[in-house]
């Protein structure tokens, strides 16, 4: 399970397709699922792991900081710039600056975190995210 791409947690976003309205489905765009999943790693994750208590209070990451630790997921930085302005549009973020984001509603709704917990905690994108959360705790 370690061993698990972006791209393959990805899957976890249709399972919760099904009560999303029809007029805003999930993106199929891999990319943009990617940043779904990565967004929700750094938004909602630490909200709901027990373990993660010095980051449970943070409820916004900075895009240029995602981008870095994950562009190999994401494109290119315009690709990266189209993702933000749909994800932003479809209130899977919300904009706080230039740089900050934070969940949106259909963040916390369109993931289906009850079968990704358990996934993601084990999965090497979480240990990474969580690395340089440590490294870097005051950055928000």
């Amino acid at each position: 399970m370690a061993d698990l791409s972006v791209q393959s947690l990805s899957t976890y976003l249709s399972a919760r397709n099904a009560v999303t309205p029809k007029k805003n489905p999930i993106p199929n765009d891999q990319s943009i699922r990617a940043a779904i999943v990565i967004l929700w790693g750094r938004l909602v994750y630490p909200q709901l792991d027990p373990e993660m208590k010095e980051t449970k209070g943070k409820q916004n990451v900075s895009i240029s900081e995602i981008y870095r630790l994950f562009h190999e997921h994401l494109g290119s930085k315009k690709e990266w710039d189209h993702i933000l302005t749909v994800l932003h549009r479809l209130d899977y973020i919300r904009m706080q600056g230039e740089d900050t984001v934070t969940a949106g509603t259909r963040l916390w709704t369109a993931v289906d975190g009850s079968k990704l917990f358990a996934v993601f905690r084990s999965s090497v994108l979480a240990r990474k995210m969580y690395q340089s959360e440590k490294k870097q705790p005051d950055e928000t």
